[in-house]
């Protein structure tokens, strides 16, 4: 089988965990109403719920990077379909908000965080040619997913309540399995036909410290830790938020996760461009991200909302899409998995951080 059908393989089937493991992970926003109801706990205690399970999923990247390393990616990912199930079957029976952060928020983040760093880590070995491109039509499974489940979730709890829910969502979180044995299955003959063997084998951890020190890495990471605390904290209130316009918070959320899939696409493809540095892109995604989110603030038309979702989704997208290159870039494949796990690990620490900051905003100006 030629080295471009494998990649090809490698890409759809990591196109497909992160299609589950991120459109699960960022819908869960769906259930907030459901749960304000029924705990009645107030919405910064609530959005929490959500703002931990990103935050995890994310955070624990660090922990996922030396699993992958270690263990690779084909036991990180089993293992984390596993605690994704367990965790979302454990929610059906969960009687307060506390009870559903330990089964909704920290068992399955853990879990699809292995999924999703497990299958970048995977392409980006498959794929030595247009590894941005690659990169970027992964992550756009997660936009589609996050497309997809809020309505799909908003169907469930409307025929079998919010527990019921759970049922399903504990199913769908185990086809990472599925996926991720037939995704490392191709990745070990895409990456045996060129003759090379695991870099990651023959590199000290003192020496991928050290690429991880560099200025450059250091840099960027802090881009990413403020960039995607006040994006994700922003995309844990969308249904809130819109609720107070009088307006469709799911239709927003769709819309924002549409048009980042289309961002994550887009920056792959201006990567690719020679004159491009994916730094760049990186810092102008951060920008036009970010004041986007302030712009939000001041304005109540209902056509200027939807202008400012529009370039917040893309350059949002465009966020996701990138960072994994950039880092790639930085520090290359032999310390990629451990580079990456510690961006993912400050993109979380700041999503929990900036879920708790909106969530309180909100309930101080409602």
């Amino acid at each position: 089988m030629a080295e471009e059908v494998r990649a090809c393989i490698v890409v759809f089937c990591g196109f497909w965990n992160c299609f589950f493991s991120m459109g699960i992970a960022f819908s869960m926003g769906t259930f907030l109403p459901e749960w304000l109801d029924e705990f009645n706990d107030g919405r910064a205690k609530t959005a929490m719920i959500q703002s931990v399970l990103v935050g995890v999923t994310f955070g624990a990247g660090l922990l996922i990077g030396i699993s992958i390393d270690r263990y690779g990616v084909r036991l990180t990912i089993f293992v984390g379909s596993l605690m994704s199930c367990c965790g979302f079957l454990d929610a059906i029976f969960c009687p307060s908000t506390t009870t559903l952060l330990l089964s909704v928020a920290i068992l399955p983040g853990l879990g699809l965080s292995g999924a999703q760093l497990g299958s970048i880590v995977a392409v980006s070995m498959a794929c030595k040619r247009s590894v941005s491109v690659a990169i970027g039509l992964i992550t756009a499974g997660g936009g589609c997913g996050s497309s997809i489940f809020p309505y799909f979730f908003q169907f469930l709890i409307d025929k079998y309540g919010w527990r019921g829910a759970f049922f399903v969502i504990a199913g769908l979180s185990l086809q990472s399995i599925v996926f991720g044995f037939l995704m490392t299955a191709f990745m070990d003959q895409a990456t045996a036909s060129r003759g090379h063997r695991v870099e990651n084998a023959v590199v000290t951890v003192k020496e991928k410290m050290r690429l991880m020190c560099r200025l450059e890495f250091i840099t960027a990471a802090l881009c990413v830790l403020t960039a995607f605390s006040a994006a994700n904290g922003f995309l844990f209130i969308i249904v809130d938020y819109a609720n107070t316009k009088n307006q469709n918070g799911v239709f927003f959320l769709f819309l924002l996760t549409i048009i980042s899939t289309c961002g994550r696409l887009a920056f792959g493809f201006l990567n690719l461009l020679s004159f491009v540095n994916s730094r760049i892109l990186l810092t102008i995604a951060a920008i036009l991200s970010g004041g986007s989110l302030i712009c939000l603030g001041f304005v109540a038309q209902y056509a200027r909302i939807l202008g400012i979702l529009v370039v917040l989704g893309f350059n949002y997208g465009g966020q996701i899409g990138i960072y994994g290159v950039v880092t790639l870039d930085l520090v290359g494949q032999q310390a990629f998995s451990l580079a990456l796990g510690l961006c993912a690990t400050l993109n979380g620490t700041g999503s929990a951080i900036g879920g708790v900051i909106y969530g309180k905003s909100r309930t101080l100006t409602s």
